[in-house]
């Protein structure tokens, strides 16, 4: 069973996780059109890469934003989460999108000896 390290920090150390997983933005893209999901699988199934990024980009419209992403800072999820290494389920809070992610892990502090004689 994975530990959840976020349990194992103090509060500085925690800020400085958070801060750690904040530096990477992770934007939520929204929801891919069926249309255009079929065609990513095929287009990545014959390893076109770049036509099937850009077939992403434009199945993700969304017009009420007028953006091709949700913009839900994916982040807040993160954070939220445990912090154990291993993959876990999200729903976007903006648009309803799900999906799995590996959540991040921290090294747990060590114990020092300090004020132990010498």
């Amino acid at each position: 069973m994975a530990t959840d390290t976020k349990k194992l920090l103090n509060a500085k150390q925690i800020e400085e996780a958070e801060a750690f997983i904040r530096a990477q933005p992770r934007i939520c893209r929204g929801p891919l059109r069926e249309q255009e999901r079929k065609a990513v699988a095929q287009l990545l199934d014959e390893g076109r890469l770049e036509e099937a990024k850009a077939m992403d980009e434009t199945g993700r419209n969304h017009p009420e934003t007028g953006a091709n992403t949700c913009g839900a800072d994916f982040n807040n999820i993160v954070v939220a989460g445990p912090w154990d290494g291993r993959q876990h389920p999200y729903k976007c809070p903006r648009c309803g999108v799900v999906g799995k992610y590996t959540a991040p892990t921290f090294a747990a502090p060590q114990p020092t000896n300090e004020g132990d004689p010498v």
